[in-house]
Protein backbone atom coordinates (compact mmCIF):
# COMPACT_ATOMS: atom_id res chain seq x y z
CA UNK A 1 0.00 0.00 0.00
CA UNK A 2 2.71 2.23 1.16
CA UNK A 3 4.50 1.80 -2.48
CA UNK A 4 1.49 2.27 -4.28
CA UNK A 5 1.23 5.49 -2.27
CA UNK A 6 4.50 6.72 -3.06
CA UNK A 7 4.52 6.10 -7.29
CA UNK A 8 0.97 7.97 -7.55
CA UNK A 9 1.85 10.77 -4.57
CA UNK A 10 4.14 12.91 -6.95
CA UNK A 11 1.81 13.34 -9.66
CA UNK A 12 -1.77 12.93 -7.73
CA UNK A 13 -0.48 14.35 -4.68
CA UNK A 14 -1.42 12.93 -1.44
CA UNK A 15 -5.19 13.25 -2.12
CA UNK A 16 -4.26 11.32 -5.11
CA UNK A 17 -2.21 8.61 -3.87
CA UNK A 18 -4.95 8.15 -0.34
CA UNK A 19 -7.27 7.49 -3.22
CA UNK A 20 -5.39 5.48 -5.53
CA UNK A 21 -4.39 2.48 -2.11
CA UNK A 22 -8.47 2.97 -1.02
CA UNK A 23 -9.35 1.87 -4.31
CA UNK A 24 -6.60 -0.73 -4.32
CA UNK A 25 -8.63 -2.08 -1.23
CA UNK A 26 -11.75 -1.77 -2.56
CA UNK A 27 -11.31 -3.98 -6.30
CA UNK A 28 -13.93 -6.18 -6.52
CA UNK A 29 -11.50 -9.09 -6.39
CA UNK A 30 -9.09 -7.00 -3.78
CA UNK A 31 -9.70 -9.48 -0.75
CA UNK A 32 -7.95 -11.78 -2.85
CA UNK A 33 -4.91 -9.86 -1.17
CA UNK A 34 -5.44 -11.21 1.94
CA UNK A 35 -6.05 -14.78 1.33
CA UNK A 36 -3.78 -17.37 0.82
CA UNK A 37 -2.44 -16.06 -2.86
CA UNK A 38 0.38 -14.95 -4.27
CA UNK A 39 -1.05 -11.93 -5.14
CA UNK A 40 -0.96 -9.70 -1.75
CA UNK A 41 3.09 -10.83 -1.80
CA UNK A 42 3.18 -9.89 -5.25
CA UNK A 43 1.58 -6.75 -5.14
CA UNK A 44 4.02 -5.31 -2.37
CA UNK A 45 7.21 -6.56 -3.93
CA UNK A 46 6.51 -5.89 -7.25
CA UNK A 47 5.12 -1.92 -6.31
CA UNK A 48 7.92 -2.00 -3.97
CA UNK A 49 10.35 -2.32 -6.63
CA UNK A 50 8.85 0.27 -8.89
CA UNK A 51 8.94 2.63 -6.17
CA UNK A 52 12.56 2.03 -5.67
CA UNK A 53 13.34 2.55 -9.23
CA UNK A 54 11.58 6.11 -8.61
CA UNK A 55 13.54 7.13 -6.04
CA UNK A 56 16.82 5.64 -8.27
CA UNK A 57 17.48 2.89 -5.61
CA UNK A 58 19.04 0.50 -7.99
CA UNK A 59 19.89 -2.52 -5.48
CA UNK A 60 16.93 -2.38 -3.53
CA UNK A 61 14.94 -2.42 -6.69
CA UNK A 62 16.53 -5.53 -7.94
CA UNK A 63 16.25 -7.18 -5.12
CA UNK A 64 12.57 -6.31 -4.93
CA UNK A 65 12.14 -7.45 -8.34
CA UNK A 66 13.89 -10.82 -8.08
CA UNK A 67 11.70 -11.88 -5.33
CA UNK A 68 8.92 -10.56 -6.76
CA UNK A 69 9.87 -13.06 -10.09
CA UNK A 70 9.73 -15.70 -7.49
CA UNK A 71 6.58 -15.01 -5.83
CA UNK A 72 5.13 -14.98 -9.29
CA UNK A 73 6.45 -15.73 -12.94
CA UNK A 74 5.05 -12.45 -14.37
CA UNK A 75 7.57 -10.72 -12.17
CA UNK A 76 9.89 -11.31 -14.62
CA UNK A 77 8.48 -8.58 -16.92
CA UNK A 78 10.00 -5.97 -14.30
CA UNK A 79 12.78 -5.88 -16.62
CA UNK A 80 10.81 -3.74 -18.70
CA UNK A 81 10.22 -0.76 -16.58
CA UNK A 82 13.85 -1.06 -15.20
CA UNK A 83 15.34 -0.83 -18.71
CA UNK A 84 13.14 1.86 -19.87
CA UNK A 85 14.77 3.48 -16.80
CA UNK A 86 17.56 2.62 -17.22
CA UNK A 87 17.11 4.61 -20.88
CA UNK A 88 15.56 7.38 -19.69
CA UNK A 89 18.27 7.92 -16.65
CA UNK A 90 20.89 8.64 -19.61
CA UNK A 91 23.23 6.00 -17.97
CA UNK A 92 23.54 3.79 -21.33
CA UNK A 93 25.17 7.01 -22.82
CA UNK A 94 28.15 6.80 -20.42
CA UNK A 95 28.95 3.71 -22.79
CA UNK A 96 29.21 5.34 -25.74
CA UNK A 97 32.51 6.35 -25.61
CA UNK A 98 35.49 6.52 -27.87
CA UNK A 99 38.10 3.91 -27.60
CA UNK A 100 40.52 6.72 -26.61
CA UNK A 101 38.54 8.17 -24.17
CA UNK A 102 38.26 4.19 -22.38
CA UNK A 103 42.28 3.67 -22.49
CA UNK A 104 42.61 7.19 -20.31
CA UNK A 105 39.61 6.96 -18.23
CA UNK A 106 38.76 3.04 -17.68
CA UNK A 107 35.77 1.46 -18.15
CA UNK A 108 32.58 3.12 -17.07
CA UNK A 109 31.78 0.50 -14.03
CA UNK A 110 28.67 2.50 -13.16
CA UNK A 111 26.09 2.11 -16.22
CA UNK A 112 27.11 -1.67 -15.88
CA UNK A 113 26.32 -1.96 -12.73
CA UNK A 114 23.06 -0.63 -13.07
CA UNK A 115 21.91 -2.41 -16.33
CA UNK A 116 23.00 -5.76 -14.57
CA UNK A 117 20.63 -4.76 -11.88
CA UNK A 118 17.88 -3.83 -14.44
CA UNK A 119 18.16 -7.44 -15.84
CA UNK A 120 18.03 -9.03 -12.63
CA UNK A 121 14.22 -10.05 -12.63
CA UNK A 122 14.76 -11.55 -16.22
CA UNK A 123 18.14 -13.64 -14.61
CA UNK A 124 16.05 -14.64 -12.09
CA UNK A 125 13.26 -15.79 -13.78
CA UNK A 126 15.61 -17.79 -16.24
CA UNK A 127 17.14 -19.65 -13.63
CA UNK A 128 14.10 -20.26 -11.79
CA UNK A 129 12.31 -21.44 -15.34
CA UNK A 130 14.94 -23.91 -15.98
CA UNK A 131 14.89 -24.89 -12.48
CA UNK A 132 13.53 -28.67 -11.09
CA UNK A 133 10.40 -26.22 -9.61
CA UNK A 134 9.87 -24.18 -12.82
CA UNK A 135 10.02 -27.44 -15.06
CA UNK A 136 6.93 -29.15 -12.28
CA UNK A 137 5.16 -25.47 -12.39
CA UNK A 138 4.84 -26.05 -16.41
CA UNK A 139 3.68 -29.18 -16.00
CA UNK A 140 1.15 -28.65 -13.34
CA UNK A 141 -0.14 -25.36 -15.27
CA UNK A 142 -0.29 -27.09 -18.61
CA UNK A 143 -1.90 -30.40 -17.66
CA UNK A 144 -4.43 -29.05 -15.00
CA UNK A 145 -5.03 -26.03 -15.99
CA UNK A 146 -4.35 -25.54 -19.72
CA UNK A 147 -2.64 -22.58 -19.08
CA UNK A 148 0.75 -21.62 -20.86
CA UNK A 149 3.41 -18.48 -21.45
CA UNK A 150 1.89 -16.47 -24.21
CA UNK A 151 -0.44 -19.04 -25.62
CA UNK A 152 -1.93 -16.70 -27.84
CA UNK A 153 -3.40 -18.59 -30.40
CA UNK A 154 -5.39 -20.84 -27.72
CA UNK A 155 -6.44 -17.73 -25.46
CA UNK A 156 -7.96 -15.96 -28.45
CA UNK A 157 -10.34 -19.27 -29.01
CA UNK A 158 -10.95 -19.05 -25.12
CA UNK A 159 -12.00 -15.72 -24.73
CA UNK A 160 -13.83 -15.62 -28.74
CA UNK A 161 -15.56 -18.68 -26.60
CA UNK A 162 -16.46 -16.89 -23.80
CA UNK A 163 -18.08 -13.58 -25.37
CA UNK A 164 -20.25 -16.44 -27.27
CA UNK A 165 -21.06 -17.37 -24.05
CA UNK A 166 -21.83 -14.10 -22.30
CA UNK A 167 -24.19 -13.08 -25.48
CA UNK A 168 -25.74 -16.24 -25.84
CA UNK A 169 -27.90 -15.79 -22.66
CA UNK A 170 -28.48 -19.51 -22.06
CA UNK A 171 -26.84 -19.38 -18.84
CA UNK A 172 -27.30 -16.43 -16.69
CA UNK A 173 -24.57 -17.60 -14.11
CA UNK A 174 -21.98 -17.91 -16.68
CA UNK A 175 -23.07 -14.64 -18.72
CA UNK A 176 -22.32 -12.79 -15.30
CA UNK A 177 -19.61 -14.07 -14.66
CA UNK A 178 -17.87 -13.17 -18.10
CA UNK A 179 -18.87 -9.80 -18.16
CA UNK A 180 -16.96 -9.39 -14.76
CA UNK A 181 -13.61 -10.97 -16.47
CA UNK A 182 -14.41 -8.95 -19.93
CA UNK A 183 -14.87 -5.56 -17.73
CA UNK A 184 -12.12 -6.59 -15.65
CA UNK A 185 -9.83 -6.96 -18.92
CA UNK A 186 -11.30 -3.39 -20.33
CA UNK A 187 -10.21 -1.28 -17.18
CA UNK A 188 -6.93 -2.87 -17.30
CA UNK A 189 -6.28 -1.90 -21.05
CA UNK A 190 -7.92 1.29 -21.12
CA UNK A 191 -6.20 2.15 -17.43
CA UNK A 192 -2.87 1.28 -18.94
CA UNK A 193 -3.21 3.46 -21.97
CA UNK A 194 -4.06 6.43 -19.67
CA UNK A 195 -0.63 7.00 -17.26
CA UNK A 196 1.36 6.45 -20.14
CA UNK A 197 2.71 10.04 -20.33
CA UNK A 198 2.75 10.36 -16.49
CA UNK A 199 4.13 7.01 -15.90
CA UNK A 200 5.85 5.39 -18.53
CA UNK A 201 7.53 2.30 -16.58
CA UNK A 202 4.48 1.93 -14.59
CA UNK A 203 2.36 1.70 -17.77
CA UNK A 204 4.82 -0.52 -19.81
CA UNK A 205 4.82 -3.09 -16.74
CA UNK A 206 1.10 -2.90 -16.56
CA UNK A 207 0.67 -3.38 -19.90
CA UNK A 208 2.43 -6.28 -19.64
CA UNK A 209 0.93 -8.11 -16.40
CA UNK A 210 -2.33 -7.81 -18.26
CA UNK A 211 -1.38 -9.28 -21.95
CA UNK A 212 0.21 -12.22 -20.25
CA UNK A 213 -2.45 -13.28 -18.04
CA UNK A 214 -4.51 -12.89 -20.74
CA UNK A 215 -2.81 -14.84 -23.10
CA UNK A 216 -2.10 -17.68 -20.88
CA UNK A 217 -5.22 -19.15 -21.82
CA UNK A 218 -8.62 -19.62 -20.40
CA UNK A 219 -10.74 -17.08 -20.21
CA UNK A 220 -10.73 -17.19 -15.97
CA UNK A 221 -9.01 -14.59 -13.30
CA UNK A 222 -7.99 -11.81 -15.66
CA UNK A 223 -10.45 -9.46 -13.00
CA UNK A 224 -7.82 -11.08 -9.95
CA UNK A 225 -4.20 -11.13 -11.98
CA UNK A 226 -4.69 -7.15 -12.89
CA UNK A 227 -4.29 -6.84 -9.40
CA UNK A 228 -0.78 -6.37 -9.80
CA UNK A 229 -0.84 -3.93 -12.53
CA UNK A 230 -0.27 -0.33 -10.38
CA UNK A 231 -1.48 1.69 -13.66
CA UNK A 232 -5.19 1.06 -12.95
CA UNK A 233 -5.50 2.46 -9.72
CA UNK A 234 -3.35 5.09 -10.72
CA UNK A 235 -5.67 5.77 -13.76
CA UNK A 236 -8.92 4.91 -11.30
CA UNK A 237 -7.38 7.85 -8.88
CA UNK A 238 -7.21 10.07 -11.85
CA UNK A 239 -10.52 9.51 -13.07
CA UNK A 240 -11.63 9.90 -9.01
CA UNK A 241 -11.14 13.47 -9.11
CA UNK A 242 -14.33 13.67 -10.91
CA UNK A 243 -16.93 13.39 -7.55
CA UNK A 244 -19.32 11.83 -9.25
CA UNK A 245 -16.83 8.88 -10.67
CA UNK A 246 -15.51 8.03 -7.03
CA UNK A 247 -18.99 7.89 -5.59
CA UNK A 248 -20.26 5.41 -7.99
CA UNK A 249 -16.60 3.79 -8.36
CA UNK A 250 -16.75 3.39 -4.86
CA UNK A 251 -20.44 2.10 -4.18
CA UNK A 252 -20.21 -0.43 -7.43
CA UNK A 253 -16.68 -1.58 -6.51
CA UNK A 254 -17.63 -2.18 -2.80
CA UNK A 255 -21.09 -4.22 -4.06
CA UNK A 256 -19.55 -6.86 -6.33
CA UNK A 257 -16.33 -7.18 -3.73
CA UNK A 258 -18.76 -8.41 -1.00
CA UNK A 259 -20.61 -10.07 -3.55
CA UNK A 260 -17.62 -11.85 -4.99
CA UNK A 261 -16.23 -12.60 -1.64
CA UNK A 262 -19.43 -14.37 -0.29
CA UNK A 263 -19.59 -17.05 -3.13
CA UNK A 264 -15.72 -17.02 -2.61
CA UNK A 265 -16.73 -18.04 1.44
CA UNK A 266 -19.39 -21.07 -0.02
CA UNK A 267 -16.37 -21.92 -2.31
CA UNK A 268 -17.54 -20.89 -5.26
CA UNK A 269 -15.01 -20.18 -8.58
CA UNK A 270 -14.94 -16.38 -8.89
CA UNK A 271 -11.52 -15.60 -10.38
Amino acid sequence: MLALFDLSRDSLGEDGALRAVFYLIIFPTGFFLIQIYTEGLFVGLAFGCLAMLRRKHWLAAALLGVCATMTRAVGGILIVPMLVHWFRTGDWMDLDMEWRQIFHQGIPLRPFYHFILAISPLIAFLIWKFSYLGLMFDYIETNFFGRGFLSLGYAYYAWSEAFRTMLDGTNPQHTAYYFTEFIGLAIGLVACNAVFKTHPEIAWFSIAVVLISWGSGPAQGIHRYILGAPAIFIALSQWGRNPVFDRAWTIISILLMGMLSMLFAFNMWVA
